[in-house]
């Protein structure tokens, strides 16, 4: 399909932020990434990877579709995947989303309570839900806007 690393989003803002000298940090380590991953009982898991298995594109499709939606800025697509997959494998999703998430709003909050302006890189489906770093960064009283960027 020829996705490659090097042409996501973060790995040119990261390498921007190095060149600019800016400090950049991490949410969480690899191995933090890897837990969640791998935290959910094993009937979830298996089934994941059965529902893998069952793809013709191995999930390149669905890959697709996401990074569609979030060019479009469809997020009520990329909502409605968040709870269809938390409803079908809830341990599993709950740790690699929602907990991840609440683990995240605190440092953020943290990061934006410094008073420099501040670059945060996450996934698309971190920002959907109620369970979504926006709603739990509002509930903690902060006011967010959207912006627009270049395309």
């Amino acid at each position: 399909m020829g996705f490659v690393e090097q042409h996501g989003v973060d790995r040119p803002l990261w390498e921007l932020a190095l060149q600019l000298g800016k400090k950049r940090e991490y949410l969480e380590t690899p191995e933090y990434q890897f837990r969640r991953i791998f935290d959910g009982p094993m009937h979830e898991q298996v089934s994941i990877l059965e529902d893998f298995a069952k793809k013709d594109d191995a999930g390149l499709a669905e890959l697709v579709s996401l990074i569609v939606a979030w060019k479009n800025d469809d997020l009520n697509f990329l909502d409605e995947y968040v709870r269809e997959r938390l409803e079908r494998w809830p341990a599993t999703f709950n740790s690699l989303i929602c907990q991840r998430n609440r683990d995240w709003a605190p440092k953020i909050a943290s990061m934006a309570r410094r008073g420099k302006p501040t670059l945060v890189v996450i996934g698309a489906l971190h920002l959907v839900g109620d369970q979504g770093v926006p709603s739990l960064l509002t509930n903690a009283g902060f006011a967010l806007e959207k912006s627009e960027w270049p395309t």
